[in-house]
């Protein structure tokens, strides 16, 4: 029985030591890997000449607009609008003295 486990342990051995050496091979002839750079690509881009465009940008916000300042329009005289200005639109910019209404001027000739 001692017989049998002794030679139970020697093949043990063996194959440990088979495996060892077929380890240190593999590894020592194992092929090396050679540094180099790679090589030097231009990223592939589409380009085009720049062309100045009118291009209105929409934004959709939600919020409140707040003026800067309000003021209350009104004439000094009454009677019929006749012309009204171009520039006379809801959040429009309007010159200091610009003539913004024109009104009917009979009315007021009349009554002087």
């Amino acid at each position: 029985m001692n017989m049998r486990r002794l030679l139970i342990a020697l093949i043990c051995l063996a194959l440990l030591a088979l495996a060892i050496v077929g380890a240190v091979v593999f590894v020592k002839t194992a092929p090396k890997a050679e540094r180099k750079r790679p090589p030097k690509t231009a990223p592939l881009v589409e380009t085009q000449p720049l062309e100045r465009t009118d291009e209105t940008v929409v934004l959709h916000l939600t919020g409140t607009v707040v003026p800067a300042e309000a003021i209350q329009l009104r004439a000094r005289v009454g009677g019929e609008i006749v012309s009204i200005s171009a520039d006379f639109i809801d959040g429009g910019l309007l010159d200091k003295r610009a003539e913004i209404l024109k009104i009917d001027p009979i009315d007021y000739e009349l009554a002087l």
